[in-house]
């Protein structure tokens, strides 16, 4: 008799394919080890570009699950843009956190990773399943070499890491 499928969420930020490459052996070990795994991805990363990395069931919800940082090319940022993006992603982060647990309660995901979308944990939180960050730095930590101390968007950034297991 198969295993009844387990389901695992997983955000994985759009801002460039180093957040793919980090987390795809992750997910490929895990479901060497257990086969009844499936994936949700949630990332607005190409599925094509997924699909050739991951190498186990999943289902996409396409849709930016971050900013990342703007880049006016390969090695250089776009602070001024950044800030931006960053202020209109998160100024109704509340709402978006809702919209995310609308659409991943009736999935019944049972944990959720997260290659570093900040999104993920208070999610994670509010459905009361555990939620895992893997990753080797936040965007908090990135934004707070060059957004004020005091801005919203760096509170948001802490309360929602934050809440990650």
């Amino acid at each position: 008799m198969p295993e009844t499928p387990q389901y695992i969420a997983v955000y994985i930020s759009g801002h460039g394919y180093g957040h793919l490459s980090q987390i795809a052996p992750v997910l490929n070990a895990l479901h060497a080890k257990k086969p009844a795994l499936q994936f949700i991805i949630r990332s607005d990363l190409p599925e094509n570009l997924i699909r050739s990395r991951l190498h186990a069931p999943f289902s996409l919800l396409a849709g930016a699950v971050d900013v990342g940082v703007v880049q006016k090319n390969a090695v250089s940022e776009d602070i001024p843009a950044t800030i931006k993006a960053a202020h209109a992603f998160y100024d109704d982060f509340d709402q978006k956190t809702e919209a995310e647990i609308a659409r991943l309660r009736p999935l019944r995901p049972e944990l959720i990773l997260s290659d570093i979308s900040p999104l993920a944990f208070p999610v994670g939180k509010k459905l009361g399943i555990p939620s895992i960050a893997v990753a080797s730095l936040d965007w908090h930590d990135i934004y707070r070499d060059f957004l004020p101390a005091d801005d919203a968007v760096l509170k948001i950034l802490q309360q929602a890491h934050a809440a990650a297991d």
